[in-house]
């Protein structure tokens, strides 16, 4: 492998290919996009297009809300610290973000007790906020494990080979940005 790749365009997985046959040729793309360019872009992936629609029109509607709607979701509420972050917020290289983001993940068992607060930290004034985002997160496990199956058998791996790094004890996490420019 070089040092550095010349490449002009992002490599494309179409995860069709294995249902028309051509999974052979799905891991030879992939493994080239490992390899030599170091990411890709998925399509034709498990994730229904209804749903990621659903998602980007409320998260354009959390984060068209006003301040104190948005604040009642403070990531410093949770004691997961999953949840909302104003602009600001966080810093990159001694800079402050120019961005707002909405952090969640896995609802994992806690100790709870009356009175804590909500593991993410999901304001309901965006009906509906709540239980897409974690629908999106259920789709988003299944497509990675799919994804992590394909890449342990284009590098030549047993397809179960990344499975131990999955089994328990870990959360699963994203995040919903919108730069602010």
């Amino acid at each position: 492998m070089t040092d550095s790749v010349d490449f002009s365009t992002i490599p494309i997985i179409d995860l069709n290919l294995i249902a028309i046959g051509k999974k052979d040729q799905l891991l030879d793309e992939l493994r080239h996009a490992l390899l030599h360019v170091g990411f890709f872009y998925v399509k034709n992936h498990s994730i229904p297009q209804s749903l990621l629609d659903r998602a980007k029109d409320l998260a354009v509607q959390f984060f068209d809300s006003p301040q104190e709607i948005k604040d009642k979701s403070d990531k410093i509420l949770s004691p997961s610290f999953l949840g909302y972050s104003k602009q600001g917020f966080e810093t990159t290289k001694g800079k402050k973000d120019n961005r707002e983001q909405f952090d969640f993940g896995d609802e994992i068992d806690i100790d709870f007790k009356p009175g804590m607060p909500e593991y993410t930290k999901f304001d309901e004034d965006v009906q509906g906020f709540r239980s897409t985002y974690l629908d999106l997160l259920e789709n988003y496990k299944k497509l990675a494990l799919q994804l992590t199956e394909l890449v342990a058998l284009s590098l030549g791996l047993p397809a179960d080979a990344f499975d131990k790094y999955f089994e328990k004890d870990h959360q699963n996490r994203a995040k919903v940005p919108i730069f602010i420019f």
